[in-house]
């Protein structure tokens, strides 16, 4: 079917898609226009992207996404980028994902995630981060993993700057927690163990993975508001080159140095609890 209906307590035909396609998404943007992709089409897979205008009641087409996809999930971030996960062509199960920018109409890939997966979940948590849970795999059943992404954070793509902007005008009430880590293995671990405590405090979590951008970002903090005290957790390698930079900076609350070895699966599901997290956060320092 390549038919739509709206209701607005009584339902009404608008305009047909330009592409017939079910097991697709439908996302509303920050703009109000309606982002579809993606789905199966008389046994075609689509990689296929087009946008409804509510005021105009016309439909468009966008570029296309890298890959053709369907029974996968789209997200809109805190920054207005879409994110697309996982999904399916077949009996290929995808664990890829990809952005698109409504204000430039381009698709970009990022990290893939750690599992493959299709009909599952995605949800945006308040503090950015992305929460997927579930779905299945061919050959493998229904999944009951789950996995945080900080699409921020992804190498290649300057999303961390779009929350920087995001939240400039209200970063002083929320005190960031600024991680500083090389290994960008260890840094997902490291989101994933601070996603909660980032979550219950209400301190949005910033990872870099080099000295120059947390200096930046520390110092963009004082030109936006005084109040913005930062906890800086920094790998020990990069410990003598980043704590002379940053240290007499008047919105560094604390400077913490990172043990060796990221926190173990057991502890990271510790950290759920949120009657643990403080305790467990002093094991994880030196």
């Amino acid at each position: 079917m390549n038919t739509i209906t709206c209701f607005c307590l009584e339902w009404s035909v608008t305009g047909n898609m330009t592409n017939a396609r079910g097991y697709h998404t439908a996302s509303v943007l920050p703009n109000g226009k309606v982002l579809v992709t993606g789905g199966l089409s008389n046994s075609y897979f689509l990689n296929s992207a087009e946008l409804y205008d509510p005021s105009t009641d016309i439909w468009t087409t966008t570029s296309n996404m890298t890959n053709a996809r369907h029974m996968h999930t789209v997200s809109v971030l805190l920054s207005g980028k879409i994110l697309v996960t996982g999904g399916s062509i077949g009996n290929n199960v995808f664990n890829s994902a990809e952005l698109y920018d409504s204000s430039t109409g381009i698709w970009a890939t990022i990290r893939n995630m750690t599992s493959r997966r299709f009909r599952h979940t995605a949800s945006v948590l308040s503090n950015g981060i992305v929460l997927v849970t579930g779905g299945s795999i061919i050959g493998s059943g229904t999944l009951n993993s789950a996995e945080l992404n900080m699409v921020e954070s992804n190498a290649g793509h300057n999303l961390k700057q779009d929350l920087v902007e995001k939240h400039r005008n209200v970063v002083g009430q929320q005190q960031p927690i600024i991680i500083v880590n090389g290994n960008k293995d260890q840094n997902k671990i490291f989101e994933q163990s601070f996603a909660e405590y980032s979550r219950v405090t209400n301190r949005p979590l910033y990872v870099f993975d080099n000295v120059d951008e947390c200096c930046d970002f520390v110092y963009e903090q004082a030109s936006s508001n005084e109040e913005a005290k930062c906890i800086v957790l920094v790998q020990d390698q990069f410990a003598n080159e980043l704590i002379p930079s940053i240290v007499h900076a008047e919105q560094i609350e604390d400077i913490i140095i990172l043990n060796e070895n990221p926190p173990s699966q057991q502890e990271r599901e510790s950290m759920r609890e949120y009657t643990k997290v403080r305790e467990l956060m002093k094991s994880y320092f030196l």
